[in-house]
């Protein structure tokens, strides 16, 4: 069963330019604390460990395969915003495409160009990989990558080498068929662990990171069946990381798990999620300072929001009507509001809606952007520097990244393909280089790899 998942997690503190501009973007968020940025994230900050991730956003995506970003935001920057196999890398030529996006901040106008390079080297993974998760997994400073390996029954820990590349991968083994994965401090003792959604076996399994950047042997929890996607962030309050599961049954669900602290979690409540639930994300949607639960069901065409009451429980759903057959999902602030919006990839429709978030803790209607097919993967992150959020979204039909850069009222400029390897289907953001912009990690499920695409943006002021 190919299901996907996607976060993504925004990773906006001041970011300072090559060209010495420097910008400040903040945004609403709330919880996500693990360690990148990548799809998972949601709107949520959070503290953590180690973690990188500031979080104005937060992302998931789901899809035929799925996968999910990794921490609990999705998206970080890498210097700080989800058997083994051969490790090779295989190469490729890498031609560059550039979109443009223009800024203000104070008083001063930005023309912030956007430079990825397309097909660049790929490094191996495990079988059939799907969801990411990013974090600085040894604590040596530099960013690194872990991935939800379906086929291999395993995640891939690839770590970072400073300059952009990825050091051959190191698989530890999981439950059946992982899905996607959450980096988060899940036992306080500094490092950065993994939670896997397995939907092989219907358990979630947690492990601990190690001293030397390695994984202890999973602990498993049991959810409902299929679980597809997974979630971190504080439900309940007490400082520990709880996380969250869609589980695509018959009926759809979602499973909430408390975590006690020590790196061990309790099954605290079941919800009722609709018809094929697969992207998940976390944020405060209603602003009362508890983190809620967005879920998209991809039979139903609705995102459903779930409502924290507090305790780490959660009310009954909201159905907010999307585009059919949802398979992406994210959460960030995209027009600076202060409310979280809501970003859809549509698969039955092959584009991307954007629905803002209303202080009644509604949305506004859906407002479409065409992709011509429909995104596995949308990650959140300024891309080009300008101060205002941006989208990528992995596109499994063209094997292309699309990038729609935002103005920061909401609106998106058209958007921008860069190629990649064959079935990307999850994506991240983090700064792989230390160069203080953010890159791109892409997740490609049938070339059994990743790869980095090492942003070169300029940001200019005229």
């Amino acid at each position: 069963m190919l299901q996907r998942l996607m976060r993504a997690v925004v990773l906006v503190p001041l970011v300072t330019w090559g060209s010495g501009c420097s910008h400040s973007s903040t945004s609403d968020s709330s919880s996500g604390s693990t360690g990148t940025s990548a799809a998972q994230g949601a709107g949520s900050t959070s503290s953590s460990t180690g973690t990188s991730s500031s979080a104005s956003a937060t992302s998931s995506s789901s899809s035929s395969s799925g996968g999910s970003s990794g921490t609990a935001s999705s998206g970080t920057s890498g210097s700080a915003s989800s058997a083994s196999s051969s490790g090779g890398t295989s190469s490729g030529s890498t031609g560059a495409s550039s979109g443009s996006g223009s800024g203000s901040t104070s008083g001063v106008s930005w023309s912030c160009p956007l430079s990825l390079p397309s097909n660049t080297a790929a490094v191996a993974t495990g079988s059939q990989p799907n969801g990411v998760a990013l974090g600085d997994f040894n604590r040596d400073g530099r960013l690194d990558l872990a991935t939800a390996n379906e086929g291999a029954n395993s995640v891939s820990v690839l770590l970072g080498d400073g300059d952009g590349g990825l050091l051959p991968d190191v698989e530890f083994a999981t439950g059946a068929n992982p899905l996607d994965l959450v980096a988060a401090d899940f036992n306080l003792d500094g490092r950065l662990d993994l939670a896997t959604a397995n939907t092989g076996d219907d358990t979630v399994g947690v492990l601990m990171g190690q001293p030397d950047g390695g994984f202890s042997s999973e602990a498993s929890y049991s959810t409902t069946p299929f679980p597809v996607a997974i979630t971190v962030g504080d439900f309940n309050g007490d400082g520990h990381f709880d996380l969250a599961t869609a589980n695509s049954s018959v009926a759809g669900s979602v499973s909430v798990l408390l975590g006690w602290g020590d790196g061990g979690f309790a099954h605290f409540q079941g919800l009722f999620a609709g018809g094929g639930p697969q992207p998940i994300a976390v944020g405060d949607f209603n602003r009362d300072g508890l983190l809620d639960l967005a879920v998209a069901a991809v039979t139903d065409g609705k995102v459903g929001i779930f409502l924290n009451q507090g305790d780490g429980g959660f009310a009954a759903k909201i159905d907010v009507p999307v585009g059919s057959s949802p398979g992406a999902l994210a959460a960030a602030d995209l027009d600076g509001d202060g409310w979280l919006d809501l970003a859809v990839g549509s698969t039955g429709r092959g584009s991307l809606e954007v629905l803002r978030g209303e202080p009644d803790g509604g949305f506004s209607a859906p407002v479409e952007h065409v992709l011509g097919s429909g995104p596995s993967a949308i990650a959140v992150a300024d891309l080009n520097g300008d101060g205002a959020l941006d989208l990528a979204a992995t596109i499994v039909g063209s094997n292309t990244v699309a990038v729609l850069l935002g103005f920061g009222d909401g609106g998106f400029d058209a958007p921008v393909s860069f190629a990649v390897r064959a079935g990307p289907v999850a994506v991240a953001s983090g700064d792989f280089n230390g160069d203080g912009r953010l890159d791109l990690a892409v997740v490609n499920r049938d070339a059994d790899s990743v790869q980095v695409l090492i942003n070169g943006s300029p940001c200019v002021p005229h």
